[in-house]
């Protein structure tokens, strides 16, 4: 006997571990008769599968076994999907199913899987090849049974979510021989009538019942198709071949209808929001722009102000110098008045002390007198219209002026450059203007 001793415990953990991660013992398909069904208060089935010759036990948890299409009962012909354990209070080995079929159709699961892996292969199920569904499609075409319950659902749920699309509906046949070859055909001529959707639905039933949609030549029919398709076909645990190879694949025909449209009432609200937003948008737009604007009209103000205020400081400049030069032509003559007064006043003093001696020079005095008036006067003369010609008013009156440039005079063009703005003062007023060019004299 060995020498390593195991708790019981510790080797029913180790055979569950074991089960559960034996890749051939998980997902697997069993072909059996159903024995002791038990449909258990909480909703879980407790039930054993048999042959011939082996009995296991089987548990079926309630969020699988709602997706059944069927209640199963003793001595059904079934196919179960299940994974391997083991249960370790009593060390039974136990088979956990997730999904349960009737059988007598153990050769078209088969071929189902013989398909399904060979178009798997070949990359048609592949994501790269799955088109984009339309977010707001405006044409949808429907294509199942025709006044069946499927369709229905389609209509309704059309309807409610997104009644603005235009609704297609063509029937073929969804079950037997012929349908395969029917859906094919209406699949290749509604591809062509651009549609935005297409949905291919059908209601559950059996795996005989859905065969149709097995088909390989449907397969790549969908494959090839340039519209976006959606598949609804069967309940929830049905999967089929037209399941893997659409675009996208709707639990059921209602499924498929609410993946293929937006819920309006949603659309309506983001509107909503939207405009809301669109409206704060161009309310901050304006209040932005009014801003600007006021700025503007204020700056515009400023340089209004400011001109007029340069006016009126040039206008008050203009008066001192007139009055400068008055005050000094003023003074000039009043100072030859006086020197003029003087000189007389001496000559008489002179004449009355001297009488004599003026008598015996009066005719060289006489001529000096005079020689000196006439140069005073001629230099008097002189210096006004020296002063006379100086005058900055005066040499306006010839067509000369006063250039300005932000205020300050201008002597020369090296402080002018092109487009400056200029001011230019005359005798009788302003002239506010553009230099175009500048030109040095060469």
């Amino acid at each position: 006997m060995s020498s390593k001793v195991m708790k019981v415990s510790v080797l029913a953990h180790y055979l569950k571990s074991k089960l559960e991660n034996d890749q051939y013992l998980n997902n697997i398909i069993v072909q059996g008769e159903i024995s002791n069904f038990t449909n258990h208060k909480s909703g879980h089935w407790y039930f054993s599968i048999k042959d011939d010759t082996a009995r296991l036990s089987c548990v079926m948890f309630k969020t699988y076994n709602t997706k059944t299409s069927f209640i199963p009962k003793d001595g059904d012909k079934v196919l179960i999907r299940c994974s391997t354990s083991l249960f370790e209070s009593n060390g039974s080995l136990q088979l956990y199913v997730n999904a349960i079929k009737h059988d007598g159709i153990g050769d078209l699961y088969l071929q189902y899987e013989m398909l399904k892996k060979k178009l798997a292969a070949k990359g048609i199920f592949a994501d790269e090849h799955k088109k984009p569904i339309p977010k707001y499609p405006e044409r949808i075409c429907v294509v199942t049974g025709n006044k069946t319950a499927a369709l229905n659902d389609v209509i309704t749920t059309i309807e409610r979510r997104w009644p603005l699309a235009t609704l297609s509906i063509y029937p073929v046949l969804v079950q037997g021989d012929m349908a395969s070859k029917q859906i094919i055909e209406a699949l290749q001529y509604v591809d062509k009538l651009n549609f935005d959707i297409i949905l291919l639905v059908r209601g559950g039933g059996s795996i005989e019942d859905l065969w149709a949609f097995n088909n390989e030549e449907l397969a790549y029919c969908i494959y090839n198709m340039q519209t976006c398709i959606i598949s609804g076909v069967g309940h929830e645990v049905d999967t089929t071949i037209v399941d893997y190879v659409c675009d996208v694949r709707g639990a059921t025909p209602t499924a498929a209808a609410t993946l293929a449209t937006p819920d309006i009432n949603d659309v309506k609200a983001m509107l909503i929001q939207l405009s809301q937003r669109l409206n704060m948008a161009i309310d901050r737009y304006k209040q932005n722009k009014e801003v600007r604007l006021d700025y503007y009209q204020l700056k515009l103000n400023n340089i209004k102000y400011t001109v007029n205020d340069n006016a009126k400081k040039l206008d008050i400049l203009n008066h001192k110098l007139l009055l400068a030069i008055n005050s000094i032509k003023n003074k000039q003559e009043n100072h030859l008045v006086n020197n003029l007064n003087k000189l007389k006043m001496i000559t008489s003093d002179q004449i009355l002390k001297n009488n004599n001696q003026i008598n015996n020079y009066k005719i060289t005095l006489l001529n000096s007198i005079n020689n000196i008036y006439l140069k005073n006067n001629y230099h008097l003369m002189n210096n006004i219209k020296l002063l006379d010609a100086y005058s900055p008013l005066k040499i306006m009156q010839r067509g000369y002026s006063l250039t300005f440039k932000d205020d300050k005079l201008v002597n020369s063009i090296k402080d002018i450059v092109k487009n400056d703005n200029l001011m230019i003062k005359l005798q009788d007023g302003y002239i506010n203007t553009i230099v175009k060019d500048v030109n040095k004299n060469e």
